[in-house]
């Protein structure tokens, strides 16, 4: 008798083990699917999203004072910085929807990057750094000057 209730409690202790071990897979796929859109694109697949739609969502995250001195049209600036300091307040200055894709952008891409992980903490979880930024954008052929939006 002695025998069959070990036996038991090993079935039970088995049972219950393989049912933590399925639910932890299970959210962590649910991580893993939720993390797998990319951090980051080439400033190419940016200009193709671009010149599809030249009003795409596109946040730089660049001072005032660069976004004044030149800029990708029809982007919306808000400072990375001002994004840290508001946290989850800044939803409030992003006129774009959390759930469609968010283009992030700022001089060389390091910014972008720090900005597109709190913007993805904030549920933008398709929030997209531009690599190499408006940098890489002007070495494409866009025209980038004092008072001017960049264009070709």
């Amino acid at each position: 008798m002695k025998s069959i209730y070990i036996n038991s409690a090993r079935i039970l202790s088995a049972l219950l083990f393989t049912g933590v071990v399925v639910t932890s897979f299970a959210v962590t796929a649910e991580k893993i699917e939720a993390q797998s859109a990319p951090m980051e694109i080439s400033v190419q697949d940016f200009e193709k999203a671009y010149k599809a739609n030249p009003k795409v969502p596109l946040l730089d995250v660049r001072t005032s004072g660069e976004y004044r001195s030149e800029h990708v049209p029809n982007g919306v600036n808000l400072d990375v910085n001002d994004l840290m300091n508001l946290g989850p307040k800044a939803s409030a200055k992003i006129p774009f929807p959390k759930d469609k894709t968010l283009y992030v952008i700022c001089r060389s891409g390091n910014r972008s990057m720090t900005a597109t992980r709190i913007l993805r903490s904030m549920g933008y979880t398709k929030a997209v750094s531009v690599r190499g930024g408006t940098m890489a954008w002007q070495r494409l052929g866009y025209n980038c000057g004092p008072q001017l939006a960049c264009a070709k």
